[in-house]
């Protein structure tokens, strides 16, 4: 089995160190994992020094047409089986690649309480909204990182308790010095 994790921050924080460390669990379960992220940066360093395969997926606005035929050709090229996405875009970005593809399956991971587009109002809240459901649609399964984003999920329509899973982020404390 072959996943892509993915995402387009270009930012290394709370995130960006699940994904590390989720990269290598599944790692060490037999997973060959891809990071696709942009290059440089903090990420893509940090995963390949921990001798993580990283694919450059760099970040073009919303909607980027180049990340979605990467994301297709990664499927044909490396045998990707799954892309697991990180956040509302890559998600987005994701499902479009899988219309294309047909044959991957689609994980995201929902890391907040509350989404973004849920505080949205107007006509970009009807258009978000469309694009969420859409995406839904199509995800395979969903992993929330905490009960209470479980709960939100649930509540707000985004999974049915058969196609969420809670994996409690475990990202390992710092190494404190001193």
């Amino acid at each position: 089995m072959r996943a892509l994790i993915f995402t387009d921050s270009d930012v290394f924080a709370g995130t960006e160190q699940h994904m590390l460390e989720l990269g290598l669990g599944l790692r060490q379960e037999g997973v060959e994992v891809l990071i696709g992220c942009p290059m440089p940066g903090a990420l893509a360093t940090r995963a390949k020094a921990a001798n993580l395969q990283v694919v450059p997926i760099a970040k073009k606005g919303a909607f980027d047409w180049q990340a979605v035929l990467e994301l297709r050709r990664l499927c044909r090229t490396r045998g990707v089986d799954i892309i697991h996405s990180h956040n509302g875009r890559t998600a987005f970005l994701a499902a479009v690649a899988a219309l294309l593809i047909g044959n991957v399956r689609l994980v995201a991971t929902q890391h907040f309480l509350t989404p973004s587009y849920v505080s949205r109002s107007g006509m970009k809240a009807v258009v978000s909204k469309f694009l969420h459901r859409w995406v839904e649609g199509r995800t395979d399964h969903l992993i929330a990182i905490s009960n209470a984003a479980y709960q939100g999920a649930i509540s707000r329509g985004e999974a049915s308790e058969d196609k969420i899973t809670v994996v409690p982020n475990g990202i390992a404390p710092p190494a404190l010095t001193g």
